[in-house]
């Protein structure tokens, strides 16, 4: 099921009022800052256990790779679902700004063909533009570009063991910092 079927049981432009989307996109933004604390708390979590793991001169990997990993797992949750009510956003403010700009778009001829697109089809585009506006017009090739390819999905895999241990190994014999550990980790994850 794709975001805007959540939300329109027919076409997206012609369901829901602007008071409504704007509703949603406050809902969202709201959200969205929730969620980015909520992965802030997790990176800090994860440093704290890298920088106890630098200081334990038992060097005991075992423990702390546990840790690590559960606090990436919620990591990777919580970014997730970051990207994807960013992603939702995205799709909300550009369906205002078409329908704050439905006249302008309308003339055009444009707004009739992205009635006629499938709504999987314009949620694709919808999440990868931003639309802008210059004053009261909106820019019409941006619209035109509907037809252009699809947005990549978001994936990641769970951090493994192996991973967390070299990291930790850096950590504790090589002196690499906890921030930079978490960084590292951090960017194997997002690749």
């Amino acid at each position: 099921m794709t975001f805007l079927s959540r939300f329109f049981a027919k076409h997206p432009l012609d369901t829901m009022s602007l008071g409504e989307l704007k509703k949603s996109e406050a809902q969202l933004t709201r959200q969205i800052n929730k969620l980015g604390n909520e992965e802030k708390a997790a990176e800090a979590a994860i440093q704290s256990v890298f920088a106890k793991a630098a200081a334990d001169t038992a060097k005991e990997k075992e423990q702390y790779t546990l840790h690590i990993q559960s606090h990436t797992n919620a990591w990777q949750l919580k970014h997730r679902s970051l990207l994807q009510a960013e992603r939702d956003l995205t799709i909300i403010r550009n369906i205002i700004t078409i329908k704050e700009h439905e006249r302008t778009v309308g003339t055009s001829g444009t707004l009739s063909r992205i009635r006629e697109l499938d709504p999987e089809e314009l949620e694709s585009w919808l999440a990868k533009k931003t639309l802008k506006t210059d004053g009261r017009t909106i820019q019409l090739d941006e619209i035109s570009e509907i037809t252009s390819g699809h947005m990549a999905g978001v994936d990641s895999e769970p951090v493994d063991g192996e991973t967390v241990d070299n990291i930790l190994a850096q950590v504790q014999n090589q002196g690499m910092t906890p921030d930079s550990a978490l960084e590292d980790l951090l960017k194997r994850l997002t690749n």
